[in-house]
């Protein structure tokens, strides 16, 4: 059995998995290139990835295998993810990406944000954890509380909460340093929620929702309405 971290690509999980390495010291495979994790991550309990390899498809177990699964806004990561990649923010490339099926070929697998909520949504209640972004940086001890929990970790063999969060703002930093020293630089330092999605024209967002609710009633019932434009 082995838990995995997934999550769109800009939704955030940098700075879930460096919490859970500083707070526990588990090793988070596909992260080892970061100085604050252990070199021994490369085949850590713990594997983070965006779901695009075949190789993830293929060896992941839903019966047995667990999932922490971070969601973030889709208008917020889509329209980062795009900008990063200098694609086009029109309606029809960006809903294409959230159409909710998976390509495969000999030369590429690409997954996108529709069919990584539908795996999660198809797993057993006790194999998995939504953790939406937005509550993890506005109530980070809550939701951290969570994940601790889902994780089962009885002893903290690096430092504890308490210590994490009298030192929340080194840490927040810190998992910044590490995190641009890999990617292009962050431009909101989780200061803003809806910094990116904003950038795209009201009625585009409406059309965006309203998409989603149409093509996906179930999964955007149940996890994806609270990002529905008022």
């Amino acid at each position: 059995m082995k838990t995995y971290l997934l999550c769109y690509p800009r939704s955030g999980s940098h700075w879930l998995a460096y919490t859970i390495n500083v707070l526990t010291g588990v090793a988070i495979a596909d992260f080892p290139q970061r100085p604050h994790l252990k070199p021994e991550a490369v085949e850590g309990p713990i594997e983070h990835t965006h779901g695009h390899d075949k190789e993830f498809w293929d060896r992941f177990d839903e019966k047995n295998d667990r999932l922490i699964y971070i969601i973030r806004n889709y208008k917020e990561c889509l329209v980062r993810h795009y900008k990063t990649k200098g694609k086009s923010l029109r309606f029809k490339s960006l809903k294409d990406e959230l159409r909710g099926t998976c390509k495969v070929s000999t030369t590429k697998y690409t997954t996108d944000y529709i069919a990584l909520l539908a795996l999660y949504n198809r797993l057993g209640s006790q194999q998995k954890l939504l953790v939406y972004y937005e509550d993890l940086i506005t109530s980070f001890e809550t939701e951290t509380i969570r994940v601790m929990a889902f994780l089962d970790v009885n002893n903290m063999t690096s430092i504890n909460l308490s210590d994490f969060l009298r030192n929340y703002d080194y840490h927040r930093k810190n998992s910044i340093l590490y995190y641009e020293t890999n990617h292009a630089p962050s431009i909101t330092r989780g200061h803003h929620l809806n910094f990116h999605s904003n950038q795209l024209e009201y009625k585009v967002r409406v059309k965006l929702d309203k998409y989603l609710q149409k093509m996906f009633p179930d999964l955007y019932n149940r996890y994806l309405e609270r990002y529905a434009e008022k």
